[in-house]
């Protein structure tokens, strides 16, 4: 029987293909259990403290809760089903297998999409709290969050097009790796206007209180940094390191965003945590007191003396008074 080089290359890249999935696959699911325990920790909190301000905080953390779950059971789903070697003698089998893990590519691609449109809703909101409800400011993370949202879900139904056979091809590589580009130059916009915004506010303080008070701004601008720079850093790791490898081979890992889905949960997570305990700018409405719009006037006390008698004085003038004859 002679050896065929081909069918060996094709088998090396098989197996490459799926080392990778579930190397992926293991590393979402690593970083959802992560998220579980977070996400105990923060309804924990809720029930402790009972704040009822944080309505909205609270209802887009428990939707990014349930979309990373659903995210993962997919990522664990298109691995399974990635795996199986395909067989020549099962074409129609082989088919089925395409056409569901494109289904399940698709969905979990919109997944991705809805999380971090979530994600950036929630630190544009904040964005606009803490910089006094100005709307100017958040026009271009608005911009960019829908320019997100237009690109994944552009992806999202060329796939499902694709599979009816209405569309021609499925979406290319390109779109998944340029909707996670803008992705992170939104995250990264964010960041920067809400720390530049309280270091401000930190530098006010220091003058107006005191070093003591300025340091707990300091904090919540670490806290913001940390929480930002987690899916910054991960989204870069993620396009250079497969950037490196063939987009065709790693496309379906890609289009998912597997592991950034999680880490794109985590981080608002992280900060509605620190919020529910009371550690975070506008859980505290201001650390500094406001300052009148007017200089006020000072104020004086006028001594009153003590009447000596409290009977009517009688005053009486010259003109009035007759002289004796």
């Amino acid at each position: 029987m002679l050896f065929d080089p081909s069918t060996a290359s094709e088998v090396r890249v098989i197996i490459r293909q799926v080392q990778v999935a579930w190397a992926i696959a293991a590393g979402e699911t690593l970083l959802y259990g992560a998220y579980l325990v977070m996400f105990g920790f923060y309804i924990h909190v809720l029930r402790k403290r009972q704040n009822r301000k944080q309505r909205f905080l609270t209802a887009t953390t428990i939707s990014l809760f349930l979309l990373s779950t659903a995210h993962c059971a997919l990522v664990l789903a298109i691995t399974v089903v990635e795996g199986k070697v395909p067989s020549a003698e099962t074409e129609g089998a082989n088919i089925r297998n395409q056409r569901v893990t494109t289904s399940l590519v698709s969905t979990a691609s919109a997944v991705y999409v809805t999380s971090n449109v979530v994600a950036d809703t929630i630190f544009i909101f904040r964005c606009y709290a803490i910089c006094n409800r100005q709307w100017k400011i958040i026009i271009v993370p608005t911009i960019l969050t829908l320019g997100v949202a237009s690109v994944g879900y552009a992806t999202s139904v060329q796939d499902v097009l694709s599979l009816v056979g209405l569309a021609a091809d499925s979406a290319v590589p390109g779109l998944s790796f340029l909707s996670i580009a803008v992705s992170l130059v939104t995250n990264f916009v964010l960041m920067v206007l809400t720390v530049s915004r309280i270091w401000g506010l930190a530098r006010e303080a220091r003058k107006s209180v005191g070093r003591h008070v300025a340091d707990r701004y300091y904090t919540v601008c670490a806290m913001i940094v940390e929480s930002g720079a987690l899916y910054l850093v991960g989204g870069i790791v993620f396009l250079v390191l497969f950037v490196e490898e063939p987009l065709e081979d790693l496309f379906y890992n890609i289009q998912t965003g597997a592991i950034l889905a999680q880490l794109v949960a985590i981080a608002p997570t992280i900060i509605a945590v620190r919020v529910g305990l009371g550690y975070s700018v506008e859980n505290v409405d201001s650390f500094i007191a406001p300052r009148p719009r007017t200089r006020p006037l000072p104020q004086f006390t006028r001594a009153i003396p003590k009447a000596e008698s409290m009977e009517p004085v009688l005053y009486i003038h010259a003109d009035n008074v007759e002289p004796e004859v």
